[in-house]
């Protein structure tokens, strides 16, 4: 991966739009979960270009 990184931290860009939000169930699985899904792919997509 870039820079020699091997995988990433998240936070915020995560997870903050749950904070207030009506349903935050609804938000972890609509907003949250594919952030994070899409993250997980970006590391798994440098992993195999080494």
């Amino acid at each position: 991966m870039k820079g020699g990184a091997s995988g990433f931290l998240a936070g915020r860009a995560v997870w903050a739009s749950v904070v207030g939000a009506q349903d935050p169930q609804t938000m972890l699985r609509d907003v949250s979960v594919p952030r994070l899904q899409r993250l997980a792919e970006i590391v798994d997509e440098g992993i195999a270009q080494r």
